[in-house]
C-alpha cells in the first residue's frame, strides 16, 4: 500500500494500481453506523458513514467479503 505501518486503512487502496489487495470486513463492524479511518496520515481521523464505506468501494471497483471471527 505504500503507507508506514499504523496508517494503513481504506484508503490505502487508492494506492493500489493493479488491485491486489483483497478486502475483507468483520460482519460486527458493518452493525455500525460510522467508520473511522486515518487519512493515510496518523495525525488525522476521517469519520464516515458505513453506507459511504461501501460506495467509496464500489468507486474504486473493489469487492469484499464480510467474515465473522
Amino acid at each position: 500500500m505504500g503507507l508506514a505501518p499504523g496508517i494503513v486503512s481504506l484508503f490505502g487502496l487508492l494506492n493500489d494500481k493493479d488491485h491486489e489487495i483483497n478486502v475483507f470486513i468483520d460482519e460486527e463492524i458493518i452493525k455500525e453506523k460510522t467508520i473511522t479511518f486515518h487519512p493515510n496520515d496518523n495525525t488525522a481521523t476521517i469519520f464516515i458513514g458505513m453506507s459511504n464505506m461501501f460506495k467509496i468501494l464500489e468507486d474504486l471497483n473493489y469487492d469484499y467479503k464480510i467474515i465473522k471471527f
